[in-house]
């Protein structure tokens, strides 16, 4: 399995994916959790963004439309994925062991405390665009899809880890969580 951490252009944050948490680019902090963890046999960046400029291994994304796309896109093309989002500055080894620990042939995903599905802290086996396709033709929803094909995992007291940044606001409350300096 392969960590695939998804990095579309951000309309209401422009670049966000690179602005600087505690000394690196947000989206690296990404990497690293998945690389730290253990568990894959390689982690990539899968992105629409031409503006990233990091010495990892990034995977154009070439698909077109919304979210469920882009997961059915990275899906076909390296089999079982772990999908994550590359703008959430909390995640760490530990949620990411969360999730796999529970994966067992099937699609799993984090849960917040809220009830809502998190489909960049999830695993999508090989073979499961087949049902996504069939799904598309009923909803776009990729959240509506793991509630009916998936497997929760209550994140509980975790569900803060899979927050994203979107806004600016979202940046700076970032930076004071984790204690930045910036």
């Amino acid at each position: 399995m392969i960590a695939v951490i998804f990095a579309k252009v951000s309309q209401r944050l422009p670049n966000k994916h690179m602005l600087n948490i505690c000394g690196k680019p947000l989206i690296l902090r990404v990497y690293e959790a998945a690389l730290n963890s253990g568990l894959f046999e390689d982690v990539i960046i899968y992105s629409k963004n031409p503006n990233l400029n990091l010495n990892v291994k990034i995977i154009p994304d070439n698909s077109q439309g919304v979210l469920i796309d882009a997961i059915e896109s990275a899906i076909k093309i390296f089999g079982t994925i772990f999908a994550l989002g590359g703008d959430m500055p909390f995640l760490d080894s530990e949620i990411i062991r969360k999730i796999h620990g529970n994966y067992q042939n099937n699609t799993v995903y984090g849960m917040n405390a809220e009830s809502f599905p998190e489909p960049l802290l999830a695993i999508y086996q090989e073979g499961s665009y087949i049902n996504i396709e069939k799904f598309k033709q009923t909803s776009r929803s990729i959240s509506a899809y793991l509630k009916q094909y998936g497997k929760a995992i209550p994140l509980k007291e975790d569900s803060w880890k899979a927050r994203s940044i979107n806004l600016a606001e979202d940046y700076n409350n970032a930076l004071k969580i984790l204690g930045c300096n910036e």
